[in-house]
């Protein structure tokens, strides 16, 4: 009986644990806010400016197909 009690405890815990976590990461996702880039923008941005903003935005799954494909021509061009 202490066995089961204890197993309960520790999924419960767990349980309780994950939940937290991902209300905590939907909050996160949520209150992300990204400029918009128009096309002259992303093309005078550095390589290195662009690929941050990639990333950023790849880690919140929101990237503009714009903003792919000059990062994708600018790795590829030399």
């Amino acid at each position: 009986m202490k066995r089961k009690c204890i197993y309960l405890l520790l999924i419960s815990i767990l349980v309780t644990t994950a939940s937290f976590a991902d209300i905590e990461n939907m909050t996160i996702e949520n209150s992300l806010e990204f400029e918009k880039f128009a096309n002259h923008e992303i093309s005078r941005m550095s390589t290195m400016q662009l690929q941050e903003e990639v990333e950023k935005r790849t880690n919140a799954g929101i990237v503009p197909f714009d903003m792919g494909v000059e990062l994708i021509r600018r790795w590829t061009k030399g």
